[in-house]
C-alpha cells in the first residue's frame, strides 16, 4: 500500500518535470515517458531496491534531457544571431592580423570596439528587418540599404566625409 502512494506521488512530480520540455517535444513524447516511468516504478516496487533510487535516477536523466532539448531550441532560434556574432569576430580578425604584418594598419582598441558595434548592428538590423520578408527582392533591397548606411557611417567615422568634429579620431 505504501508503494502505491509513493508511485502516485513520484508520477505527479515526474509529470510536472516533463512540463519543462519544449512544447513540441512534450506533446510528442511526454505520454510515453510517463507510461515508461510508471512501468519502471511498478516493476521496482515488487523488488528489494527502493523506489526512491529509481525515481531519483529517472529525474536526473530526464532533467539532463530537458536541458539538452532547451539548449537545442535556443540555438536553433538564435542561430542567425550566433552567425552574426561569429561573422563580426571574423571580420575584426582581419585588421588584427594585418597589424602584425604591416605598419599601415594602426587600430586602437576603441577602433575595434566601434567597428564591432557597427558590424554587429548592421547584421542584426538586416536579420530583424528581413525575418518576416519572404521575397528575395525585398531582402536584397534591405541588404543594399543597410550596406550603404554602414559604408556611410564607416566613412564618416574614418575620415569625416561630412565634416563632423568627431570624425577621424
Amino acid at each position: 500500500m505504501a508503494h502505491k502512494y509513493s508511485i502516485h506521488r513520484y508520477r505527479n512530480w515526474y509529470a510536472r518535470l516533463l512540463r519543462l520540455y519544449p512544447k513540441p517535444y512534450r506533446e510528442r513524447f511526454s505520454e510515453g515517458m510517463e507510461q515508461s516511468f510508471n512501468d519502471l516504478l511498478q516493476e521496482r516496487a515488487g523488488k528489494e531496491g527502493g523506489l526512491f533510487d529509481c525515481a531519483l535516477w529517472m529525474f536526473i536523466e530526464t532533467s539532463t534531457g530537458i536541458i539538452r532539448e532547451r539548449k537545442t531550441v535556443i540555438i536553433m532560434q538564435n542561430k542567425n544571431i550566433i552567425r552574426i556574432v561569429l561573422g563580426t569576430g571574423f571580420v575584426l580578425l582581419m585588421p588584427l592580423v594585418a597589424m602584425q604584418f604591416t605598419e599601415e594598419v594602426n587600430w586602437k582598441i576603441g577602433d575595434f570596439i566601434v567597428m564591432g558595434i557597427l558590424l554587429f548592428s548592421a547584421g542584426l538590423a538586416y536579420e530583424l528587418l528581413t525575418r518576416k520578408l519572404s521575397t528575395t527582392t525585398y531582402r536584397i533591397a534591405v541588404g543594399i540599404a543597410i550596406g550603404i548606411l554602414f559604408l556611410l557611417i564607416w566613412a564618416e567615422l574614418a575620415v569625416g566625409i561630412f565634416g563632423t568634429p568627431f570624425a577621424g579620431s
